[in-house]
């Protein structure tokens, strides 16, 4: 006769020992108590998670081996159990038997045997119910709602199996089922005694059947050893749940021969996980997306980088983006990551005009909204690259969609409305970046032309004074070449080399307000005359002082004729008050002037030139601009260009 079934009253399915023996050696640590809080009965589990044999715990109360903070909260809930005959679900520190605290999550019932008011109480490490389950609590309030009696009653143990919302399940050392609860009917859809004779392995997912015969075998060899373990339940009617299995060997156990094991169903929670994990790796793409906005310097370089992102960062199977052709009906992939050739051909990019399509691409073309196919089927064309989910996002501009980007994944089911937002919103992202590009391109192109402009028209005005004083005629591009070569010894930056070129290009405009012919005059001016010459260097401010450029152009010609010690015109500045760019172009224009034919004396050479500059040194002229143009001439071997 099979041990395990009810049919005779001297079963021990039925038997009082038979339920006993389940009550004693359930992983879950449990205690029965008075309605005065005196333990009557506990469990192994119990023993083990406190410390205390049972000799030494039943008759105690349980406040005496509470810790003392957690005793008046204690005493409430009992009250409450007591009173309301509800169940009480809260935290509390055990004192263990050696004096430190235990954390536990204690779930307390009250029930009636016999006449006699009894509490049972379910005790998890609080860290072990983190690890099984988190709505543990519901479970333990159904259980405790079923207990009918004590330990004299077959009935109230025979309720705590057959009422408990976790399946449990008796089976011989081989996995073949001899017993099981009545909630096997939720999570498999079967009877109870519809699994009776059937194996563990008939409700197991393919690829978890290792692991089963793993535990099997582990239990085998390890008796009393309790292991857990996830895996996927094959119900009834074809579908497919996630549980959460604990189980133990109870060999040794007369009544029991074989495992016994508890499953829950977990699917709603792991479903809830793979969404988070959804919605982690959507946002890890933008994450990564956005740093790549921030680093690309071209739209050739951002598509890929987008891509790679998403692909290589987020862990998505492939990603692509695509611009429409003029006529809008063919994709044309500009950057790609996670496919091969052979991949891409793959993937829908045209279409039939006026067809009505499924694939996510093209709808995406066609209503420039994003769209999503979370489970592939044999019609779309990603299928046949073997993609099992796949979304298409538009990139548009205030004139339109001008772009999709397109993802795929190889899990059906990815692309949820959490992950389509993060997702859309990092296409809005990458939308935006290449506006943003776009916008630059153009500024820098018009920039560039801007400048071109702008010193051409400084050659003209630069021309314009040579016209008027021939006998000077190149000198105002000799001191720029000189001026320049002084700033990049001085190691200037590229754009304020810029601003002091033009700058000494036109540094003498101010003479075009000085009669010619005292340009030209041959021999030495009078007071007048050179007090009429001084004057150039303010009027050349004077004319630039309302054009906007980049560089104090104004302010470097005003003061190019200033001097170190305050002796120059025409503000007398000093030291530092004088432009860095004036006191460069200062030295310049005095080499220069030295060095070349005036009509009022020939040439002097650079020798003469360059002892006037050093005579000066720290009181006309700045010392490190000197000894950077005397280093330019005696060491480098400079010459002042024709």
């Amino acid at each position: 006769m099979d041990v395990f079934s009810p049919a005779s009253a001297q079963a021990p399915a039925t038997s009082e020992l038979y339920f006993r023996t389940l009550f004693e050696n359930a992983p879950v640590a449990s205690v029965i108590a008075d309605r005065h809080t005196r333990i009557e009965r506990v469990n192994a589990a119990f023993t083990a998670l406190l410390g205390y044999s049972v000799a030494e715990i039943c008759g105690q109360s349980v406040e005496d081996i509470t810790m003392p903070e957690d005793v008046a909260q204690t005493r409430v809930n009992t009250s409450q159990v007591i009173r309301d005959r509800s169940v009480v679900r809260y935290e509390k520190r055990y004192r263990h038997r050696d004096g430190h605290a235990v954390w536990a999550v204690v779930t307390v019932s009250s029930i009636d045997v016999g006449g006699r008011r009894l509490l049972l109480g379910q005790i998890l490490d609080r860290s072990e119910v983190r690890r099984i389950a988190q709505d543990l609590a519901l479970a333990n309030e159904r259980l405790s709602k079923t207990h009918a009696a004590l330990e004299s009653s077959r009935q109230y143990l025979a309720a705590l199996v057959e009422n408990v919302s976790d399946t449990i399940v008796v089976a011989a050392p081989d996995g073949t089922i001899r017993f099981s609860s009545e909630s096997v009917r939720a999570v498999a859809g079967y009877a109870p005694a519809d699994v009776v004779g059937m194996s563990v392995s008939r409700f197991v997912h393919p690829d978890d059947l290792p692991r089963v015969a793993q535990a099997l075998k582990l239990h085998a060899e390890q008796p009393n050893r309790t292991l857990r373990g996830d895996y996927r339940m094959h119900r009834k009617d074809g579908n497919w749940r996630d549980v959460e299995v604990v189980s133990r060997n109870l060999v040794g156990v007369p009544e029991i021969v074989g495992l016994v094991a508890v499953i829950r169903d977990v699917t709603e929670r792991r479903q809830q996980e793979r969404a988070l994990a959804r919605a982690n790796r959507a946002l890890k793409a933008r994450s990564q997306a956005n740093k790549a906005l921030v680093q690309a310097t071209g739209e050739a370089q951002l598509y890929q980088a987008m891509t790679q992102a998403i692909v290589e960062a987020a862990g998505y199977s492939m990603a692509w983006i695509g611009l429409p052709d003029e006529a809008g009906a063919r994709l044309r992939c500009v950057a790609a990551c996670g496919l091969t050739v052979d991949r891409v051909e793959a993937v829908c990019v045209s279409w039939p005009e006026g067809e009505d399509v499924r694939d996510p691409t093209a709808r995406c073309l066609r209503t420039a909204e994003a769209q999503v196919c979370r489970t592939i089927g044999p019609e779309p064309c990603a299928s046949a690259a073997g993609f099992q989910a796949s979304a298409a996002f538009p990139l548009k501009n205030a004139q339109g969609l001008f772009g999709v980007l397109c993802i795929y994944s190889d899990d059906a089911g990815t692309f949820d409305r959490v992950e389509m937002a993060l997702l859309a919103e990092m296409a809005e992202d990458l939308s935006f970046g290449i506006l943003t590009l776009r916008v630059r391109a153009e500024r820098d192109a018009n920039l560039r032309r801007l400048e071109r402009s702008m010193e051409a028209t400084v050659h003209a005005l630069a021309g314009t004074v040579e016209m008027r004083d021939p006998y000077t005629s190149g000198h105002q591009r000799r001191v720029a070449d000189i001026a320049a070569a002084i700033g990049v010894a001085l190691g200037l930056p590229e754009f304020q080399l810029r601003g002091l070129a033009l700058a000494a290009r036109i540094h003498d405009l101010g003479k075009l307000r000085v009669p010619a012919e005292i340009l030209a005059k041959p021999g030495q001016l009078s007071a007048a005359e050179l007090a009429l010459v001084q004057c150039h260097a303010d009027a050349g401010r004077q004319i630039l002082a309302g054009v906007d450029f980049p560089w104090p152009i104004a302010d470097i010609i005003g003061q190019h004729h200033e001097r170190m010690d305050g002796s120059g015109y025409p503000q007398g500045l000093k030291g530092e008050q004088i432009l860095l760019e004036a006191r460069i172009i200062a030295v310049a224009d005095t080499v220069e002037a030295m060095a070349s034919h005036r009509p009022y004396r020939p040439a002097q050479g650079i020798d003469a030139a360059l002892a006037e500059i050093e005579r000066g040194r720290g009181t006309l002229f700045d010392a490190p601009v000197v000894d950077a143009c005397l280093k330019l001439f005696r060491q480098k071997g400079f010459h002042i260009p024709a």
